[in-house]
């Protein structure tokens, strides 16, 4: 009888910190079989900001996660985030011995190897390198090289990297909660691979994930990776605008956006007045309407930061299936609407792929990133890797020893 393999994934949230855990069944095919949740005390916009407080939440949700499933797992893929992430796309290659030499893994290694960029500070370090596609003798948009007849070998890579101190700050916390850090993934690619169909990244999309602190945005055009980025917003500003205009507090101001919070204002709504409590016990008048307004300013004020991320980088023609809108944000009454007037592109919400044993309640754009992060681990202990346009398939598919030679302390502990 085959051995039982599991996956698990640590989405680790500026708001809360979620764990899943799912069996890989014979087929190849996921089944959930647990999850937990935490409040994230320790982190402020994907930053660690104390390490027993993220320590704490991250082995609170995972204990839930192991109760439930019955299955105790010690490894796990975890996402990262933060405005310390910075992502570019690199370019390199390796001469292959002939012109009848056929491409093989090592081959690939080097050309990717030559491929990486190294970030330019000392203070940062390759976080992932995400392979994009392959030249061979000047024939380009090679998916998997392997096999290929050549005598050069050219690999473009997406780039990943971010601070030492934070990225080892959170390896820090994971050991401490008494897992092994199987690999760290950016929350967006994460998001992406739970939420994009091959066809819109053929023809080019923008995965754009709110969290709590953080906006993620992923973009893929042709098939691959093409654009990274972290931005330092989310709903959580939402929450202390309300608090801030309103003049009550944080815990009051999340109340009043989960209950009546739309990021469409209407005339309508300014006739519906609510008394709120106010800092020293006092109450204060305010209007459904009121709520509106501060909340669609902000969100608009959002969309057009990201509007001028993607410009910048040249994106904003180049999105024929437009905007998959995702995390926990996202739910979000009315912010579709204005993402689509500000970004002039479609918008969709992102649910994540079902899986089996995925319950109604975690079809839901805020799970996204946690049921990519399973899907990654999927791919890592999958007995074949068909390399699908899926950037993190190939670079499975292919490159498990590069990916190795670039976190050489991925699984160590913490120092």
């Amino acid at each position: 009888m085959a051995r039982e393999q599991f996956v698990a994934g640590i989405d680790v949230g500026s708001t809360k910190t979620v764990v899943t855990i799912a069996e890989l069944k014979a087929d190849g095919k996921l089944q959930l079989r647990g999850a937990g949740m935490s409040p994230s005390k320790g982190l402020r916009k994907g930053i660690v900001i104390s390490l027993e407080d993220t320590a704490q939440s991250i082995a609170a949700a995972m204990n839930q996660a192991q109760i439930v499933s019955g299955v105790t797992v010690t490894t796990a893929c975890v996402s990262i985030s933060g405005e310390h992430i910075t992502s570019e796309n690199s370019r390199g290659g390796t001469t292959l011995p002939s012109h009848t030499h056929d491409v093989n893994e090592a081959d690939v290694v080097k050309a990717l190897d030559a491929a990486r960029a190294a970030p330019a500070e000392a203070s940062r370090e390759i976080v992932l390198v995400v392979p994009r596609n392959f030249t061979v003798d000047g024939q380009t948009g090679i998916r998997n090289p392997i096999g290929m007849t050549g005598h050069r070998l050219d690999a473009e890579t997406h780039v990943i990297s971010g601070s030492i101190g934070m990225i080892q700050n959170l390896e820090k916390a994971i050991h401490m909660a008494g897992i092994t850090l199987e690999e760290l993934v950016l929350q967006g690619l994460a998001a992406g691979g739970a939420t994009t169909t091959e066809d819109e990244r053929e023809l080019g999309c923008v995965v754009i994930d709110i969290g709590g602190g953080t906006t993620d945005i992923a973009v893929y055009m042709a098939g691959s990776i093409w654009h990274t980025a972290v931005l330092p917003f989310g709903g959580g500003d939402i929450t202390h605008d309300l608090a801030f205009c309103l003049r009550t507090s944080v815990a009051n101001a999340e109340s009043l956006k989960m209950r009546y919070g739309n990021a469409v204002w209407t005339a309508d709504s300014e006739d519906r007045d609510l008394q709120i409590e106010s800092h020293g016990g006092a109450t204060n008048l305010t209007t459904v309407g009121l709520i509106s307004q501060i909340i669609q300013a902000r969100v608009e004020d959002m969309f057009r930061l990201i509007r001028d991320d993607l410009a910048r980088k040249g994106l904003s023609n180049a999105l024929g299936a437009g905007v998959i809108l995702t995390g926990g944000s996202s739910n979000l009454p009315g912010i579709r609407e204005v993402a689509e007037e500000v970004l002039a592109l479609p918008v969709r919400i992102g649910l994540p792929t079902s899986i089996p044993g995925l319950g109604e309640g975690f079809q839901s754009p805020s799970y996204a990133t946690s049921i990519g992060l399973l899907k990654w681990g999927q791919e890592k202990l999958s007995e074949s890797h068909p390399a699908e346009s899926k950037g993190f398939s190939l670079w499975d598919a292919l490159t498990d020893l590069f990916r190795k030679a670039i976190r050489p302390f991925s699984s160590a502990p913490a120092r």
